[in-house]
């Protein structure tokens, strides 16, 4: 299965260095019903996005789940780098759209760019 990355260096103090890479990766998982996938491997946590379906669009449920796979990494002494991949063909489409209707509201609107 295809996958593409992007990794996240934890090796410089007090900074994020982003280094970008598409990689065809055949351990990649495939989808589980669950918005991300991690593993760990030798210090490096691997984090997917797992709803190629959407084409790992980004709704706000999935940023969340993001957000807290990297925040819990982050804070992990073992873990010396960061990888971001997306199950599929492409990394992520961008922001999910159809979150942004009338129904959800301004308050919702906000909370995702936020």
């Amino acid at each position: 299965m295809q996958c593409s990355s992007v990794s996240l260096c934890k090796s410089i103090p007090g900074r994020v260095r982003l280094v970008k890479a598409n990689v065809i990766d055949r351990r990649c998982l495939s989808s589980s019903g669950s918005l991300t996938i991690v593993r760990r491997e030798e210090g490096v946590e691997h984090i997917t996005l797992a709803n190629p379906k959407t084409r790992n669009a980004m709704s706000l449920d999935m940023m969340k789940k993001i957000t807290e796979d990297i925040s819990r990494a982050g804070e992990d002494k073992n873990v010396r780098t960061i990888v971001l991949r997306g199950e599929g063909k492409v990394f992520s489409a961008g922001h999910n759209l159809k979150e942004m209707t009338v129904e959800t509201g301004y308050d919702y609107h906000m909370e995702i760019f936020n």
